[in-house]
């Protein structure tokens, strides 16, 4: 992986790979990084077809998408860097805080479902909705705003 992607943090691992928060050294911003162990080896048509998921989602101008910033292959797999906003996964929220308010939880929902629809909408489908790939950022009082990530 680059040595543009410094300061690497663990955020979470699952079945698909891990999550690290990294500091952007070209773009001096904070980005997550979503390693991608996927099953086979990691290949030059994944990357290309992941690019290509990318970009249609940056065209479909729909809000709540996770800002692509970069992506290649390393020996862990595919990486794919997301600017990362302050947000933060849902599922390390719940981790922390506990269950949420039922308005707040009906918020998030509606803000992903919405988010999904627009994504279906460019064709681009979402391969494992989860605590994990819904993020959320304070937006207010009881409010978040909500980004997915982990298209394609």
């Amino acid at each position: 992986m680059s040595e543009r992607y410094t300061d690497r943090r663990p955020l979470f691992n699952d079945r698909y790979g891990e999550a690290v928060l990294a500091h952007d050294g070209e773009t001096d911003t904070e980005v997550v990084l979503d390693i991608l162990r996927l099953p086979g080896e990691a290949s030059e048509e994944a990357l290309v077809a992941l690019r290509e998921d990318a970009a249609k989602l940056a065209g479909s101008g729909a809000e709540g998408l996770g800002t692509f910033v970069d992506a290649g292959i390393s020996d862990d797999g595919i990486w794919v860097a997301y600017a990362a906003e302050g947000f933060a996964p849902l599922g390390m929220m719940l981790a922390n805080k506990g269950s949420l308010q039922p308005d707040v939880a009906l918020d998030i929902s509606h803000q992903a479902a919405e988010i999904i629809a627009a994504a279906a909408g460019a064709e681009v489908p979402h391969f494992d909705i989860s605590p994990q790939s819904i993020w959320v950022a304070p937006a207010g009082q009881d409010s978040f705003a909500v980004r997915i990530y982990r298209y394609g």
